[in-house]
C-alpha cells in the first residue's frame, strides 16, 4: 500500500506512458494538474486510489490506452 496524500504538480509535459504511476496511492485524494497533451498509456494510472474524489481530464488526443485507469476508485464521484 502506497500512502500518497498529497501530490503537488508534476512536470509531464513530455511523458508518453504513466501506466501505473499513482496505482495503489491509497490516500490520493486529488488528481495534482499534469500536462497529458504526449501521454498515450493511463493503464490502470489510478487503480486502487480508494480515495480520489474527482479527475478533471485533461487534453488526452495521444491516449491510445486507459484500461483500468480507475479500477477500485470508490470515492470517485466527478469526472471531467
Amino acid at each position: 500500500m502506497k500512502l500518497c496524500g498529497y501530490v503537488s504538480d508534476l512536470s509531464t509535459s513530455n511523458v508518453t506512458n504513466m501506466a501505473l504511476m499513482f496505482q495503489g496511492c491509497t490516500y490520493l485524494r486529488a488528481c495534482p494538474s499534469m500536462n497529458m497533451v504526449k501521454v498515450n498509456n493511463c493503464a490502470a494510472m489510478f487503480s486502487e486510489c480508494r480515495h480520489l474524489q474527482a479527475f478533471t481530464i485533461p487534453n488526452l488526443n495521444s491516449l491510445d490506452t486507459a484500461t483500468s485507469m480507475f479500477y477500485n476508485c470508490k470515492s470517485l464521484s466527478y469526472v471531467c
